[in-house]
């Protein structure tokens, strides 16, 4: 029971430091005003192809707006696509004391002035094409089912996922959300919200709470959140509560030294097989990996059995 307190205490401290439910952006589609829940602007600011100075500078700049914890970005935009493109329509900061500048000295010496308002499109670039924009677009549509207050992880009836590629749309798909979401945890739906896309996934795992006594000795491939215990440096797998189901801890024997162990509190799937010991249910590990941002620890098929087996100490 000792590591299951320390458990729920270190992911409650790890979810608090990820944030606060985050403010949308707005994107006309349609002629309607929809709500965004992805930020395209992002990729507009100093990347790797920017000058060293540039980048420093915003970095330094990024730092130091003073904003709100629902609106870490800065800004709120509107967007709107318009003849298959994506337009950027209107910045508004969200920050304080956005006319604060702050001197830094590059390597070589040099003094840059910097504040984060300089860095957003001005008012007369605007409307501006967003040909630097790559990725997919989510809107959120229809009843709230699930609030999530972490980044833009809440569940409607329905997402809209646009495919933009270099500004310019390339498809568009719609997600009805079912009730699967009471069987899924807050922290995963965070995670998958990470992803900010469809994710391709093969299912050929299995879902933790499907783990039983009566699968002893099978191989099985399967996902959760890893735990490291610093005393003792002992791992687990920790698969938190849904609004149906309870949370589960699975011991872990490392079979070998893993060169590249993901670090504790990583969304991980591994494959190893089932061994009883004295307290609980033990999965002896012979592969292990982090997850992607966006691919899921609860198997999106798994329904709830009349009996679930609790692997917990």
């Amino acid at each position: 029971m000792k590591l299951v307190t320390h458990i729920f205490a270190y992911f409650a401290c790890v979810y608090s430091l990820l944030g606060t439910a985050q403010e949308t952006e707005i994107l006309i589609y349609k002629g309607e005003e929809k709500w965004l829940s992805s930020t395209p602007l992002w990729g507009y600011f100093p990347g790797e192809e920017e000058s060293d100075e540039k980048r420093l500078a915003f970095m330094v700049a990024n730092e130091m707006k003073n904003t709100r914890s629902s609106c870490w970005r800065g800004y709120h935009g509107t967007w709107k696509i318009s003849d298959d493109k994506l337009w950027l329509v209107k910045v508004e900061p969200q920050f304080r004391q956005s006319e604060q500048t702050r001197t830094i000295k590059t390597k070589d010496g040099r003094e840059i002035n910097t504040y984060y308002g300089e860095f957003l499109p001005k008012q007369e670039e605007l409307p501006l094409f967003a040909d630097w924009y790559t990725g997919t677009l989510k809107i959120q549509m229809g009843e709230l089912l699930k609030s999530v207050n972490q980044g833009f992880a809440s569940i409607y009836e329905k997402d809209l996922f646009i495919e933009v590629e270099n500004g310019k749309v390339i498809s568009e798909k719609i997600r009805r959300n079912s009730d699967s979401y009471k069987t899924r945890s807050s922290a995963d739906l965070a995670w998958v919200e990470l992803g900010n896309k469809l994710v391709e996934d093969d299912e050929e795992w299995i879902d933790a709470r499907t783990i039983t006594p009566t699968m002893l000795k099978e191989s099985i491939r399967t996902r959760g959140i890893l735990y490291v215990d610093n005393q003792n440096q002992e791992h687990t797998m920790f698969i938190p509560e849904s609004q149906l189901t309870e949370h589960l801890v699975f011991r872990l024997k490392l079979e070998s030294e893993f060169e590249d162990l993901p670090v504790p509190g990583s969304h991980i799937e591994l494959t190893g097989a089932i061994e009883e010991d004295k307290e609980s249910l033990l999965i002896s590990v012979k592969k292990i990996r982090a997850l992607l941002p966006g691919e899921t620890i609860h198997h999106p098929k798994y329904k709830i059995p009349n009996q679930t087996q609790v692997a917990t100490p």
